[in-house]
């Protein structure tokens, strides 16, 4: 009979050491669940490096502008807005740098809108707003080139969500305004970009289910 107690006695002890934390709670109070840790996930800002290769072109009464692309070191900010949709800041860096030294100063810059059909999809479209500027070495004379482009691209995601690579075409139409001389005229533009990037994937935290 003592031995029965005994085992008894060491069987709620243990019973008591092992049972979750949240178990316990003082009389009369609810018990409450422990409070998870966040985990860590994709951020809502990011960073890309990439390369991109086209053509940025166009027409007007006293200008052909043909000027290829080729760029080894792209720069792209990304911030996601929503779940469906992230910003998508791009300078083609090394090409405006290699533009520059031969002595044809450039500055191109796009914004973009990537715009998923599902919030987890790997497909986007990519509308937004470039800007292209060009002007001979030591020359009053310019073009400037004010285009609506339109990606249509893949992302490739890592399994935490973290890392990010995408792979997409990007066409544009706009216009050209030139000046040569006393002259300005405008015109047509078109472009054609390819594009590769990789870096950070990004996301708007997900809101936690009560």
């Amino acid at each position: 009979m003592g031995l029965a107690i005994r085992c008894a006695v060491i069987a709620a002890l243990w019973a008591g050491a092992h049972s979750p934390a949240w178990a316990e709670a003082a009389p009369g109070e609810a018990a409450q669940p422990p409070i998870e840790q966040p985990r860590s996930g994709p951020a809502r800002v990011g960073v890309a490096i990439g390369s991109s290769g086209g053509y940025v072109g166009g027409h007007s009464r006293n200008l052909q502008l043909d000027l290829p692309l080729v760029g080894l070191a792209d720069l792209r900010l990304l911030a996601a807005v929503h779940a469906r949709v992230t910003l998508d800041l791009w300078l083609p860096a090394s090409w405006m740098l290699f533009q520059l030294a031969i002595g044809n100063p450039v500055f191109d810059v796009a914004l973009m809108a990537r715009v998923r059909p599902a919030a987890r999809s790997r497909f986007y479209l990519a509308p937004g707003l470039e800007v292209s500027a060009w002007t001979p070495y030591q020359s009053s004379n310019y073009a400037v080139f004010v285009g609506v482009p339109l990606g249509i691209g893949y992302e490739w995601v890592n399994d935490a969500r973290t890392f990010g690579t995408t792979l997409a075409l990007r066409p544009a139409a706009g216009a050209v305004i030139a000046r040569v001389g006393p002259s300005t005229s405008a015109g047509l533009g078109l472009g054609l970009v390819v594009e590769l990037a990789l870096g950070s994937h990004v996301e708007p935290p997900r809101r936690s289910s009560p």
